[in-house]
């Protein structure tokens, strides 16, 4: 049965469990993890009450393992990406009860041992969203290979530039979530750049979120995204959201880049003629070119700038 780019496994229109009204479920996003995802489960189930695993597509025995293991199975009938099986252990979440919901990964990365160390905030009241960092945990931190350090890092960085927010690790995938989280929460963002749209969607609903310690493992099983493609999809969620938050910031800042370039080849261009009273083309054209679209772009940030202004006063009105 197609529902969302997702059916449940057997094409049943219901889980195959029966649980209701759990107090913490735990969501794990598998693609190809059968090597580790019953043991997963079962390290997880001494926390929660339910494990859900959306499949996202594997063409392993994913489906089978997480089965036999007691999770409640919701399977894409492809690979559609983390964000769409996140969207999708979200809407199930909201269907079906529940007080909190955890969500870690299944290539056994995460320790479920720290499950109840992430819900405690959520639990008492001081939280809605807590991430798990690795960055807080000195030992995690010294275990991390150093091309994840830099690219989370750089990440890191770019985050806060976009959104004004310190958060030492916007990319650790063991996060709880309330029930008020994820009922305002809605996820589009189909791949990786999810973990960054959830930080937005929680700044921008006044989420209250904190980060919490957490180890890790990374001598099992390793993501099953690519690195490069990773951190390209993070970097493009960043730039679009200072594109659309910061417009003056991006298009002004890149006018005034492009202008100061003119400027330097119309020098170079003036020079050349002070000496040999012949104007080269290729400088000048050059020259000429930047400084038109530098001032382009300026006015263009410019005026995104106020509509962007306006928009914010007429929301804040409503």
């Amino acid at each position: 049965m197609e529902s969302d780019g997702s059916e449940h496994a057997q094409g049943e229109a219901v889980p195959m469990t029966q649980e209701r009204d759990v107090a913490i479920t735990a969501l794990i996003p598998a693609y190809n993890e059968e090597k580790a995802i019953g043991r997963v489960i079962e390290d997880a189930k001494r926390y929660v009450q339910s494990v859900v695993v959306v499949d996202d597509g594997s063409s392993d025995g994913t489906v089978n393992v997480a089965l036999s293991a007691g999770a409640t199975v919701l399977r894409h009938a492809k690979n559609l990406g983390y964000g769409s099986a996140l969207a999708t252990g979200f809407t199930y979440f909201r269907n079906n009860g529940g007080g909190i919901m955890i969500v870690l990964d299944g290539d056994g990365q995460h320790n479920p041992s720290d499950i109840p160390r992430l819900v405690k905030p959520v639990i008492d009241g001081q939280a809605d969203v807590v991430i798990g960092s690795r960055f807080m945990d000195g030992e995690a931190k010294a275990d991390m290979p150093r091309y994840r350090r830099f690219g989370i890092g750089v990440v890191n960085r770019a985050w806060k530039i976009a959104s004004g927010e310190e958060v030492t690790d916007t990319q650790c995938g063991f996060r709880a979530y309330s029930r008020d989280a994820v009922e305002k929460m809605e996820i589009k963002e189909t791949n990786m750049s999810a973990s960054l749209e959830i930080l937005n969607q929680a700044g921008a609903k006044n989420l209250r979120v904190v980060e919490v310690p957490v180890s890790v493992n990374y001598h099992g099983n390793s993501s099953s995204t690519e690195p490069g493609r990773h951190g390209m999809e993070l970097i493009n969620y960043v730039v679009r959201k200072l594109r659309e938050e910061h417009p003056l910031l991006i298009f002004g800042g890149t006018g005034i880049a492009l202008a100061f370039a003119g400027l330097v080849f119309g020098v170079v261009a003036l020079n050349s003629y002070f000496d040999t009273r012949y104007l080269p083309f290729g400088p000048t054209v050059l020259s000429g070119a930047l400084l038109y679209l530098g001032t382009l772009m300026v006015f263009g940030g410019l005026i995104l700038n106020s509509i962007q202004t306006l928009a914010n006063r007429i929301e804040g009105r409503k």
